[in-house]
Order: C-alpha cells, then structure tokens, then sequence
C-alpha cells in the first residue's frame, strides 16, 4: 500500500523484529476510520481497546489513535505503545480525527492530520 488513510490501511507490520496485527476491524460508521484490536508479537492487548491506523513507530514505540467513546462524547487520544513490554501512555486530548504523519524526536512532537484528506496539520508533544 503506498498511501494509508485511517480507512485504509495495511492492518499487518513488521517493525525492527516485532509483528503488529490488528483484527476484528470494523467502521465507526460508514465511511468513517475503521478500528480493531491489535497484537504485538503475538501478544494481545485488552480487547476493551480499539485502535485506529495507520500507526506510526519510533525506537521501541508504536503510536497509534485509540478510539473513545465518552457519554455524548467520541473521539481519539493518541496513545504510545511500548513494544517490548506492551505498557500503553495515553498523550493529549480528546481528538475528532487522528491522522498520524511523523515524529519529531528532536522536538519531541507528533504530527497528525485532523482530517482524512490531509489537509490540516496538528502536533501533540511526546511529553504531555
């Protein structure tokens, strides 16, 4: 796949010796990002987790959205996923899309379209 989209996007990685899958995949709504559950190295997380795509990784992390849903409230939250030991941080706020595009390690930020056509640009700092 040359392009991801949160709609599209290769559900099965390889990252320096680890294995991502994501399964059970399914549309918030027609049309919308699509979310499932994901295993690392065989390992799964807690299925009461969903996580969107396409991910983004970085030394032995994988940043992911992971979708949300409040009372009268739904969303993403960027969430940084240790691969080795699986422990999960969740970064910033409440957001309506999550669209990852790349990580600034010397600034520590991550960047992300707030919308699927990539049209507008955002950044949440890895230390928040």
């Amino acid at each position: 796949m040359i392009f991801e989209t949160p709609t599209d996007f290769n559900i099965e990685r390889e990252y320096k010796n680890h294995t991502v899958k994501y399964y059970n995949m399914r549309e918030i709504a027609q049309g919308s990002p699509e979310i499932g559950n994901v295993s690392i190295n065989g390992k799964n997380l807690p299925l009461r987790y969903f996580f969107g795509g396409p991910p983004l990784f970085y030394e032995e992390y994988m940043l992911s959205p992971l979708y949300v849903k409040k009372f009268c409230k739904t969303g993403f939250v960027l969430c940084r996923i240790n691969l080795k030991n699986l422990s999960m941080d969740f970064i910033g706020n409440l957001k309506d899309l999550i669209f990852l595009k790349e990580v600034d390690l010397p600034d520590k930020k991550v960047y992300y379209h707030r919308d699927v056509n990539g049209t507008t640009i955002s950044a949440i700092s890895l230390e928040e």
